[in-house]
Order: C-alpha cells, then sequence, then structure tokens
C-alpha cells in the first residue's frame, strides 16, 4: 500500500508442525484466524515493563506457520534491538498465546486453535522454525533512508566477484565495492 510503512524485519513467529520445547507442536491452522492482525512485540517476554514493548507486529498466516511482519517503536531500547537484529545478533522470534485448545496424540500436545498475544525477540525461542528472515537494510548514510534498489545481484562464495556499471563512463560497481568501509564489506561477505 502506497504510504504505508514497510516492515523493519520479517520471520516466522511460531512455525507449524515442529516440536517446541514445551512439548507442543502448532497446527497449521491454529491461529490461522488472527490472519491480518496487529500485536504488540516485547523483549523476552517481559510484558511487565512498559520500556520492553519494542514496537508491534503483523501476522500473516501461511500454511507452515504464522509469519510475522515487525516494526519496531522510536524508543530507546526499540531501536537498540533493531540495531542488533539489523546487524543479525538477535535472530529468534517467540510466541506468548493463550485461550489454547489441544489435541493429545500418545506424548504430542497439538495446538488447535489459540490467541497470540504477543511475539518476541528472544536469545533463543521455544520454537525452533521460529527465525527471522529477512531483514530491510538502509541503503544511504542516512539510517532512517530505507530506498529499494532497483538492481539485483547474485554473490556466490568462492568465485571471484566481478561487477560492472551498466552506464558508460560512471563509477563501476566494483569500484563503489572497493572504496566501501571494511565493515560493510564484511556484511556483504555474509
Amino acid at each position: 500500500m502506497a504510504g504505508e510503512k514497510q516492515a523493519d524485519f520479517g520471520g516466522y513467529a511460531t512455525k507449524a508442525g515442529v516440536k517446541c520445547s514445551d512439548g507442543r507442536v502448532i497446527t497449521p491452522e491454529a491461529f490461522k484466524h488472527m490472519d491480518g492482525a496487529k500485536v504488540t512485540m516485547v523483549w523476552m517476554h517481559d510484558r511487565k515493563d512498559p520500556e520492553n514493548v519494542l514496537g508491534h507486529v503483523k501476522l500473516e498466516h501461511r500454511d507452515d506457520g504464522m509469519y510475522a511482519h515487525g516494526y519496531f517503536n522510536e524508543t530507546v531500547r526499540g531501536q537498540a534491538v533493531r540495531a542488533q537484529v539489523m546487524h543479525g545478533d538477535l535472530d529468534s522470534l517467540s510466541i506468548w498465546a493463550n485461550h489454547l485448545r489441544e489435541t493429545v496424540v500418545g506424548s504430542a500436545k497439538n495446538v488447535i486453535h489459540g490467541m497470540i498475544r504477543e511475539v518476541s525477540v528472544v536469545l533463543a525461542g521455544a520454537n525452533p522454525g521460529a527465525k527471522i528472515d529477512f531483514v530491510r537494510i538502509a541503503h544511504s548514510d542516512d539510517p532512517n533512508d530505507f530506498t529499494e534498489l532497483s538492481d539485483e545481484a547474485v554473490i556466490t562464495m568462492g568465485e571471484k566477484l566481478e561487477l560492472e556499471h551498466a552506464d558508460e563512463g560512471g563509477e563501476t560497481l566494483q569500484q563503489a565495492y572497493d572504496r566501501m568501509p571494511e565493515e560493510f564489506k564484511d556484511v556483504a561477505a555474509a
């Protein structure tokens, strides 16, 4: 939608069909009714301290789980965690849900319905599939400038990097890469 803020990151709030550390397995339909819902995003499930509110997520039902599009707020903690996510230091998500309905098959508890009340950025989540898989990165000196790039590149490791610019007389991509600060080259290599 034009004018709508783009998400800072995306990732699975919970993956369906994966056994969580508490022994539960989320079924694909468990949270389907929450498709499009806006849910608070907090730090490490600590809802008692309002400074731990990092922003919000918009949930998207997918056949393999609930995907979260995350939007950090402008608080000090929100921006600190945003920087850690952008840097790749934090990459795990976790949900807190209630009103759970479960079926028990043998020793497995299958969650068939529930209400996701919050999504947390965590050090390690209960659901091994609940990972951030997309981070929107700024492409200029302005940390708030998240312009879309119109060009694409496929870079593989172990091959010589040969980059050329399409316009004649302009700086080649190789020249631009060569003058990048080392920390940017490290991010590109990662």
